[in-house]
């Protein structure tokens, strides 16, 4: 089945950051004549409970490596190996401020890291 529709999730603890990603990404779908649904999530445990209720239901996933969930004591890199566990062929681009967890991107096959601020 061909998708019409190009999903996204955001996985952003900081609404800023956030924001200025998802503008990114409308541009981008925009310019490529994309259509497109993207769905922020705050934290981990928000993302989680909606992506295990519908693994299927994204086909790219932009994820904070360093999050502050005080309910969960994951980050964005374990997101990442949950999210490959069920959908191996997902894929992910690590967006974060430290560029020191760039390596641990190849550990989960990542497709792209950027550093804040993304600019386009």
């Amino acid at each position: 089945m061909v998708r019409t529709i190009y999903r996204i999730a955001i996985c952003e603890d900081d609404e800023y950051f956030a924001v200025s990603l998802k503008k990114s990404c409308v541009q981008i779908c925009q310019k490529l004549s994309t259509n497109f649904d993207i769905t922020y999530f705050r934290n981990e445990s928000e993302f989680l409970e909606s992506f295990l209720a519908g693994p299927e239901a994204f086909d790219l996933f932009l994820l904070d490596i360093i999050l502050k969930d005080q309910d969960a004591d994951t980050n964005g890199m374990d997101l990442a190996r949950r999210i490959l566990e069920i959908n191996k062929s997902a894929a992910i681009i690590f967006i974060t401020c430290n560029k020191d967890f760039a390596i641990l991107g190849y550990e989960v096959q990542a497709t792209h890291y950027l550093l804040k601020p993304v600019d386009i």
